[in-house]
């Protein structure tokens, strides 16, 4: 009966999340015991894991582009098919990232909103001062890890357009010439991706910084 009264609220939870029902979740979760501090605390590290899942997906489309850029005949049809998968799962991953990050402003913003209002309830003033300060400080640094995941998920699209157009024009154009037409401009693509890679590289790093500061709290 225990089991099936926690699916049941689960499944509820995952309704509200779904429904956008952010207020109603946040206090359903912390009747089962998950404070905001604790859904932010897996957030981040969701986004972390996102960040990281995107990066590998774009490192094996600057593969696949290097390749392209030194394609000097074979199957085209392969490379097309190749170029095409990386292409979808780049979208699907860059998706996440979008998700992951939305999340983590989510819960951020409910949490300090929270710890503000609650400042105010202390009588003792040494404490009260110590729990502002330390609010402060934790904003600060939530400030910086979600402005790199957002500078990092602002340089997925410059990325994602071009790729989207080389996939198209491959796909209408398998032939030797139509690979040397985008040579080029592939190797503008390529330092986008690689601009890209580094940006995710911090936001990740940002998140660990972030995980390890909560972790000591």
């Amino acid at each position: 009966m225990q089991r099936s009264w926690q699916f049941i609220s689960l499944l509820l939870i995952s309704i509200m999340t779904l429904t956008g029902c952010q207020s109603t979740y946040y206090s359903a979760m912390e009747k089962i015991g998950f404070e905001k501090r604790d859904i932010l605390y897996s957030r981040v590290k969701d986004a972390k894991e996102s960040q990281k899942d995107a990066q590998k997906e774009f490192e094996s489309a600057y593969e696949e582009f290097s390749a392209l850029i030194n394609f000097d005949g074979g199957d085209l049809e392969k490379t097309y098919n190749r170029l095409k998968k990386r292409y979808d799962n780049a979208v699907e991953t860059a998706e996440n990232v979008t998700e992951k990050r939305q999340k983590v402003e989510s819960v951020g913003k409910a949490l300090f909103n929270e710890w503000s209002d609650e400042i105010e309830l202390y009588s003792n003033q040494t404490l009260k001062q110590r729990s502002q300060n330390q609010l402060r400080a934790t904003q600060a640094q939530f400030a910086r890890l979600v402005s790199h995941l957002k500078n990092a998920e602002s340089k997925i699209q410059p990325v994602l357009s071009p790729f989207q157009d080389r996939v198209l024009f491959l796909k209408h154009n398998l032939n030797a010439q139509a690979v040397n037409a985008m040579k080029q401009d592939n190797i503008q693509m390529q330092r986008n991706i690689r601009s890209l890679i580094t940006d995710m590289q911090a936001a990740i790093k940002e998140a660990d910084d972030f995980i390890a500061t909560m972790d000591q709290q």
